[in-house]
């Protein structure tokens, strides 16, 4: 099994007209999000304000799933969404998106082509889980303290793993986690 961690401190903070963001991954890894020069990006969002219009983002797929809080996704002309923790919606980067509420939310944004599944979970201390997957991995730990193996990860902390083999993911103390499996297909 091969662990790469991503901590918190050195992860990127940005403002947006809603709140801030915090980009976890982009692939590739010299790639620029503002030029759209990227083909996966997982970032985190607090959303501090009532109501707020998404960026366009035309060419790529999006998956958002709240970690925190209440938030209702309004998609012009397509569908309405209302989230809780741990449920999702995707759509489609160029659709006209307004949000309602203010939230935590966990993103992930890709180009056609490209496989993803997202899951959240609650682990109370000494609870593990485990995942088999043939695809990349990553563990993104919103709060607590989560082992596997013997690396360690706490809030803010991003984990890739890479394997043919399960992982057991293990908290060391009441956490929640949410993890994302991708695959390039293009």
């Amino acid at each position: 099994m091969e662990i790469r961690k991503f901590i918190k401190e050195n992860l990127r903070l940005t403002n947006w007209s809603g709140g801030t963001t915090t980009q976890l991954y982009i692939y590739p890894e010299n790639a620029d999000f503002i030029s759209r020069q990227f083909d996966f990006r997982i970032s985190t969002a607090v959303i501090d304000v009532e109501t707020s219009d998404f960026t366009s983002l035309k060419g790529f797929e999006r998956k958002l799933l709240v970690l925190s809080g209440n938030l209702e996704l309004e998609h012009a002309e397509h569908h309405s969404k209302k989230l809780t923790p741990f449920e999702q919606d995707c759509f489609l980067g160029e659709w006209q998106t307004k949000s309602r509420g203010k939230a935590v939310d966990f993103n992930v944004i890709y180009r056609p082509g490209i496989e993803t599944d997202l899951f959240a979970k609650t682990l109370a201390a000494g609870e593990s889980i485990s995942f088999k997957t043939d695809k990349v991995l990553f563990i993104y730990v919103f709060s607590g303290f989560v082992r596997m193996g013997k690396e360690t990860a706490q809030t803010g902390d991003l984990v890739e793993v890479f394997t043919t083999d399960s992982v057991s993911v293990s908290a060391e103390m009441d956490s929640t986690i949410c993890t994302v499996e991708w695959k390039k297909e293009i």
